[in-house]
């Protein structure tokens, strides 16, 4: 079963530039849409488009995604949790939990050197373009490949989320693809690149760590959390980002009181 596994992963690994060329169509096509509908070229639902922003980053990356695939931080109460937010995680246009968490992770092993895969010092076309999936060993950085649903994520992503299109074409046409999904991605891709350039240059630090991570405040307005990026390098294992009383995390939040089983210490 494990050697099967390993094999799988180890021929999908061949194919990153592929699956780089469809990331990074996703985000331009996404970011043009976004700047289009911003001119009114296209008329989308601006209400659906920021609450699935919501949706994709704070319940499906931020929390699913980051908090619970990448550190594993927190147990959700039930199986439904756990599949609702991983939908959301899906459907961001992010790639796979296996790859988005081997990347993340190598972020916190080289944070701010040549070798980190998302760092401020990339620049922002190089984020859009999802560039660094193609250099992080998924076998030696993940542990969770025997999670049959993420291996089937990871093998079949793509086609996850052209059915997840084609199911919204069916329910609305291309205004509701876009309002639900084409636009929030962009939004989100855009919002996500603010925050890997401003909290790793601007902000105060709570804790000495060995990397730029600071603590923006604002950036929380619309990150949900994320913006407190010191805490968080310097306790990656914790389900919330939050160290002083004032520094509130909406992610932290709904998982202590909505989602999570059981708190773990880090």
């Amino acid at each position: 079963m494990i050697n099967s596994i390993k094999r799988t992963i180890r021929n999908t690994s061949t194919n990153h530039l592929k699956f780089q060329r469809y990331a990074g169509l996703v985000s331009v096509v996404s970011i043009a849409v976004l700047i289009l509908s911003i001119f009114g070229v296209f008329d989308i639902n601006w209400y659906l488009a920021f609450f699935m922003y919501f949706m994709y980053w704070c319940v499906g990356v931020s929390i699913s995604y980051h908090r619970y695939i990448s550190h594993r931080s927190f147990e959700f109460r039930n199986k439904f949790f756990e599949y609702f937010c991983l939908f959301f995680g899906v459907a961001a246009g992010q790639g796979d939990p296996l790859r988005w968490a081997a990347v993340h992770r190598h972020h916190h092993l080289h944070s701010d050197t040549d070798e980190d895969p998302h760092g401020p010092h990339k620049g922002w076309i190089s984020y859009f373009l999802s560039d660094a999936y193609g250099d992080i060993n998924l076998i030696l950085k993940d542990r969770r490949v025997k999670s049959k649903l993420n291996l089937f994520l990871f093998k079949y992503y793509f086609l996850c989320l052209i059915a997840w299109w084609t199911f919204l074409y069916i329910l609305g046409g291309w205004w509701l693809v876009m309002s639900i999904s084409i636009v929030p991605i962009g939004m989100y891709l855009v919002g996500v690149n603010a925050t890997v350039q401003i909290t790793h240059k601007y902000g105060y630090r709570n804790f000495d760590v060995k990397d730029e991570a600071r603590n923006t405040w604002w950036v929380n307005l619309f990150s949900f959390g994320e913006g407190w990026h010191n805490n968080h390098h310097a306790k990656p294992r914790k389900y919330t980002f939050t160290e002083k009383w004032w520094e509130f995390d909406l992610g932290g939040f709904i998982i202590k009181h909505f989602l999570m089983e059981r708190r773990r210490n880090g």
